[in-house]
């Protein structure tokens, strides 16, 4: 009588140990809707970046803040404080002058003191390439590479 056996691994591919900066930046996913972030967060895995972390309010977003991170920050939060994502921003330089944090938003009638201190604008709905360049931008600054 013969027996067979099967037996599956899943195997996840690390990156490797080095000093690409898609690994070691931390990106901060701050929106108030938790189906889009986790949408974020997979596009970003796509091009690479797997040190993301998110928040789906300010007080968390506060909370997991590093220095060096980049933040992605809805600008519409639903919040009982009627905090938004200006309000974030705000806050964060306040402590970290030179955070980088990019402004993504579907209302486009920011007004430009709102928008001011942002370092970039990400509007939604945007492509996978729209991201890519927006994000590859922020690094290269954040990083001072060419």
């Amino acid at each position: 009588m013969l027996t067979f056996l099967s037996l599956y691994f899943i195997i996840k591919v690390m990156p490797k140990k080095n000093d690409d900066t898609k690994y070691k930046t931390k990106i901060l996913l701050l929106d108030d809707e938790a189906p889009l972030s986790k949408l974020l967060e997979k596009r970003l895995n796509k091009l690479g970046y797997l040190n993301i972390d998110v928040a789906n309010n300010y007080d968390t977003a506060f909370k997991k803040y590093k220095k060096d991170s980049l933040v992605i920050s809805d600008f519409n939060l639903k919040d009982k404080q009627e905090r938004t994502g200006a309000t974030f921003k705000n806050a964060i330089l306040k402590f970290d002058e030179n955070a980088y944090i990019i402004l993504s938003s579907g209302t486009f009638k920011i007004s430009a003191q709102n928008k001011k201190g942002f370092k970039d604008f990400l509007p939604k709905p945007y492509t996978q390439d729209e991201l890519k360049e927006v994000v590859e931008k922020a690094m290269k600054i954040i990083y001072r590479t060419s």
